[in-house]
């Protein structure tokens, strides 16, 4: 499945999300793609852009890292 410019775990929560919740929300994706599901992603991007909410600093990694990729690449 090619990278887009949104996705499903970035309208359900973005850096609030652990990394494991992320990676399944990919996985679910890919496994119940369907035109009427990017729409809706689509139409939740819209929505969320305009209302501007949850939004985070992105240093904050270790807050959502479970899966130990901040070691892993050595990020602090």
């Amino acid at each position: 499945m090619p990278p887009g410019i949104t996705g499903l775990a970035q309208v359900n929560g973005r850096q609030t999300l652990k990394f494991s919740k992320r990676l399944e929300l990919d996985v679910w994706y890919v496994d119940h793609w369907s035109l009427w599901l990017d729409l809706r992603i689509l139409l939740k991007t819209a929505f969320s852009v305009f209302r501007r909410h949850e939004t985070s600093d992105p240093a904050e990694l270790a807050g959502v890292d479970d899966l130990g990729l901040c070691r892993a690449m050595k990020i602090k």
